[in-house]
């Protein structure tokens, strides 16, 4: 049973931070982007910005949620 959940709390984590990271590129990107045309490298940080919080995010979480499976 422990193993079910933490494929459960992976498959959160990864779902969670692939949502930010990808709102993130979408649409702070792209509103960057269309601020500042001239700019192109401002847009870039601004997305690669997004997916490290993702991807900080899903280990966070991943994390929290083993450590507190794993607690009890």
């Amino acid at each position: 049973m422990r193993g079910a959940r933490h494929v459960w709390n992976a498959a959160i984590s990864l779902t969670l931070g692939a949502m930010i990271g990808i709102l993130g590129h979408q649409f702070v990107g792209d509103a960057v982007a269309r601020l500042w045309p001239e700019q192109a490298l401002i847009a870039d940080l601004v997305r690669a910005t997004f997916w490290t919080l993702g991807i900080a995010a899903t280990g966070v979480l991943f994390f929290s949620y083993y450590l507190d499976d794993t607690g009890r």
